[in-house]
């Protein structure tokens, strides 16, 4: 079973995503190694394209993965969004311990 990243409560209509609140992983600084992490989720493999738009779930404002923001990608262990990148980059959020 594939671990999930970034699926927020604020993504959906539906509560209780498997992520959580993303408020609550939302951090003032990223880890030391966080652009490696950021390409590392942007060179993920495309599983589905979505054709929608959406903003910053935080800040209301367009951002690089705005476009097909729902997509998801993956790198064979882990699923997660295409606009997951943009949170660890922008709002440093946490990952999971389990994530390499």
């Amino acid at each position: 079973m594939l671990g999930l990243l970034g699926f927020y409560d604020e993504f959906d209509t539906r509560s209780s995503q498997p992520n959580g609140s993303i408020h609550d992983v939302v951090r003032s600084v990223g880890e030391r190694d966080e652009t490696d992490l950021v390409a590392y989720l942007d060179a993920g493999y495309d599983l589905i394209d979505v054709m929608e738009g959406g903003p910053d779930v935080i800040t209301g404002s367009p951002h690089r993965h705005s476009p097909g923001c729902s997509s998801l990608l993956t790198d064979g262990a882990w699923l997660w969004r295409q606009d997951f990148p943009h949170y660890v980059e922008t709002h440093h959020v946490s990952l999971p311990d389990a994530f390499p």
